[in-house]
């Protein structure tokens, strides 16, 4: 359901991992998807900095998208000590998933989900492991975070 806004939450995710490219028929999208979609690029812009020195990590290995289930990916920029984090459920992954992210983390690390605030949406960390929850409805989705390393 588009108007969920989990679906542009997953593409805008996707895309900010790498380089933004809009493309279809965004001019009918709804208030809440065009909100979703202005706040992702903004987001993206103000990470440009970090995007530009950041090396991809993956702390769970590789995935293709063409596998049910759950993957995270990371961009790691050791100058300004930040690693953005991208989190995907797909098609059939269980709501709630755990990324263990220990190796990147001190005991003075920060964590802060910056994307989607979508509602359904629940994370913690405890002991360098991350907890995503997302909802069961929609079969793809996605989160973006923050992270001071």
């Amino acid at each position: 359901d588009a108007e969920s806004g989990w679906q542009t939450a997953f593409n805008m995710v996707s895309s900010m991992m790498g380089t933004i490219y809009l493309s279809g028929r965004i001019p009918y999208a709804d208030g809440l998807n065009m909100t979703l979609i202005g706040r992702a690029i903004a987001l993206y812009k103000r990470n440009r900095p970090i995007l530009m020195n950041a090396c991809p990590v993956y702390p769970e290995g590789i995935m293709t998208m063409r596998q049910d289930g759950w993957t995270s990916m990371g961009l790691l920029d050791s100058h300004s000590g930040k690693l953005l984090l991208a989190v995907w459920r797909m098609r059939d992954g269980t709501p709630t998933h755990t990324v263990d992210l220990s190796k990147y983390l001190t005991d003075k690390s920060r964590i802060v989900m910056k994307y989607p605030d979508l509602p359904g949406f629940e994370y913690s960390l405890n002991d360098g492991k991350l907890t995503v929850t997302l909802p069961v409805s929609d079969p793809n989705a996605a989160c973006w975070f923050e992270i001071d390393i």
